[in-house]
């Protein structure tokens, strides 16, 4: 069993990589503290394990999070 948490920022237990997705044996957090000033949002593709970032600065939206994953701008809608 895998279990992927969030609400609780990487950099509140790994403060070498504080806004980076963390990786264990059977566990995964996501919480990059993009609520935070220096924060970013962070989004792990479970097929591959491929993690995608925003950058502190950019306004982030759903449709980015998508747009970089690779799907286009109908898929949901």
């Amino acid at each position: 069993m895998l279990l992927v948490f969030v609400f609780t920022p990487t950099g509140c237990f790994d403060n070498t990589q504080p806004y980076s997705i963390w990786k264990c044996e059977n566990a995964i957090g996501i919480d990059c503290g993009s609520s935070y000033r220096n924060g970013r949002l962070g989004c792990l593709r479970l097929d591959d394990m491929k993690e995608f970032y925003s950058e502190p600065e950019e306004s982030v939206s759903l449709k980015w999070l998508a747009y970089m994953m690779g799907f286009k701008p109908g898929d949901f809608e």
